[in-house]
């Protein structure tokens, strides 16, 4: 059964001595076999649309029954985290949604992966082993239609997105030749499928784009109606569309592409070993920001090494309309780090929500809490990393979906395996031994940061630079400093510097990598305190 607690915790942050996280009301929703969240959209209506899979019957919240295999279910959420409506959806075999959009006319798109064939509430045919379903549905998630695009082999669904012209375009990932539905060939060993299609889910144009290797997976961002960006994985060198041989064992390929299917340009980011699974998000300023995973050490485009000897990190890139890149970072720390979701702050700060099982390491300034955490990172517009939260149970977090539904105010949605431990005070219908294997639920809760409001008013009477740090940065102030002490996060003092001018510099070459703390005493009396990256 739904529990809907509230918890309170303050984070005091030394850099600006105010509440930097707060964790608020939290809920968790489920049945009590698996229930897994896939993402999150705020409706026009002001409710909130949670969907993902489920295997649970009639049990806890779930009021509909089970069909076969995984169901997608939908669960529509007030503004008080209560359930308006919900909705089991599915065949008899497996079917999970890839994305949910509402469109110009407020209407939902739900495309889904299905390997069902009719049966259930599916009343398209199948065509081969894994289909395209698309479903079209109302704000209160009535069906008004459904259908089915595929070939003779597998064909997943990755991203949809809605152009101005009210067209859709969905990405796949397709193992198919001519068949079925699918009217143009294969390149390589498995390729990405492009579909336009219109509001009645007419196909408009299909095409298929890959080189003579794997492309896998596929996030979308519409620009105008002249043209959208198109990023995937990839394992191909120059063959096919693709005009860039690869870097490494996988790369990010990302395309220019016009609302005709033509590939206008191409783009191979990468390094010596995994580069993949890019997520975009289109700038006010015309710029595409891109987060991916990365082992990759400096090599190939990639001009920073990774963290977790051999584990995955967020690689992030800034890049212009031409698919130059004007910016890059590694951000990780000891073990596998997942990028999952983008929100842009208004301040031109930038929030990035991770998967992660790393321990406190370089960026990373908690220790986990379970087997897989969420964790938050905040950069500001030129990359500089500010501020990072990690959140979770004893047992396993896996981040869904975030949603700004005020200021610097957040809904967070994750599928968890945990119960009251940790930063979570409900428990749901967990109730088995934890594993990984055990029943899961949508834990929800809401999130406050006020990083970026105010950076304490004394950040512009003092630098220090550079940060990330190597060997030393230097301290400016405005004010004459009287001392300086460098101390871990935790309060241990590492280093103690008299100073009595207005600029100093410190040697930390010796200290070990890791997030310290930086505190000014100064003439004047005041006290400031700034955190850096040492390297």
């Amino acid at each position: 059964m739904k529990t809907l607690t509230t918890l309170f915790f303050t984070i005091t942050f030394f850099y600006s001595y105010s509440q930097i996280w707060n964790l608020g009301t939290q809920s968790c929703i489920g049945g009590t076999d698996v229930d897994n969240i896939y993402g999150s959209l705020l409706l026009s209506n002001g409710n909130t649309l949670l969907y993902g899979t489920s295997t649970s019957g009639i049990s806890g919240d779930k009021t509909e029954a089970h069909i076969g295999g995984d169901d997608i279910w939908l669960i529509a959420l007030d503004n008080n985290q209560q359930i308006v409506w919900q909705k089991t959806i599915g065949g008899l075999l497996d079917d999970r949604p890839a994305k949910i959009i509402e469109t110009i006319d407020h209407k939902l798109m739900l495309a889904s992966y299905s390997n069902s064939l009719i049966g259930g509430l599916k009343t398209a045919p199948n065509f081969g082993s894994t289909d395209v379903w698309l479903i079209k549905m109302d704000l209160t998630g009535t069906i008004i239609w459904d259908k089915t695009y595929g070939g003779t082999l597998a064909d997943g669904v990755n991203d949809i997105i809605e152009l101005p012209s009210k067209n859709i375009i969905i990405t796949s990932s397709s193992n198919s030749d001519i068949s079925g539905n699918k009217l143009s060939g294969n390149i390589g060993l498995e390729d990405t499928w492009l579909l336009k299609i219109d509001q009645n889910g007419l196909v408009l144009l299909d095409k298929t784009i890959g080189g003579s290797n794997y492309e896998s997976g596929g996030n979308l961002c519409v620009t105008n109606n002249s043209f959208f960006y198109l990023a995937v994985t990839s394992f191909s060198d120059i063959s096919g569309d693709k005009t860039e041989n690869s870097y490494g064992y996988e790369d990010i390929w990302v395309c220019k592409i016009d609302t005709n299917l033509t590939i206008l340009q191409d783009k191979t980011f990468g390094g010596d070993n995994i580069d993949s699974n890019p997520l975009m998000q289109l700038l006010p300023n015309g710029e595409l920001f891109i987060i991916g995973i990365s082992s990759s050490n400096i090599s190939g485009n990639k001009t920073e090494n990774s963290f977790g000897n051999g584990y995955e990190d967020c690689w992030l890139l800034k890049l212009d309309a031409s698919l130059t890149i004007l910016n890059q970072k590694t951000i990780g720390s000891n073990k596998d780090d997942f990028p999952k979701t983008i929100n842009q702050l208004a301040n031109n700060k930038i929030l990035i929500g991770l998967s992660s099982d790393s321990d406190a390491n370089v960026y990373k300034s908690e220790p986990k809490i379970g087997n897989a955490d969420v964790w938050f990172i905040t950069i500001d517009e030129n990359f500089n990393f500010l501020e990072d939260k990690t959140i979770g149970s004893t047992s396993r977090e896996l981040l869904g979906g975030v949603i700004e539904t005020s200021p610097y105010n957040f809904t967070v949605f994750t599928s968890s395996t945990g119960i009251n431990t940790g930063n979570k005070t409900c428990s749901g219908s967990n109730v088995a031994p934890i594993t990984w294997a055990s029943p899961t639920d949508f834990w929800v809760f809401n999130l406050n940061t006020t990083l970026g409001l105010s950076e304490i008013s004394s950040k512009e009477s003092f630098t220090l630079f550079p940060n990330p740090v190597i060997n030393t940065f230097t301290i400016n102030s405005k004010n004459t400093i009287s001392s300086l002490e460098i101390s871990t996060l935790d309060g241990k003092m590492v280093q103690q510097k008299n100073v009595n001018e207005m600029s100093s510099t410190m040697d930390v070459e010796l200290m070990p990598s890791g997030i310290y703390l930086c505190k000014l005493f100064l003439e004047n009396g005041e006290t400031n305190i700034v955190r850096f990256v040492k390297e």
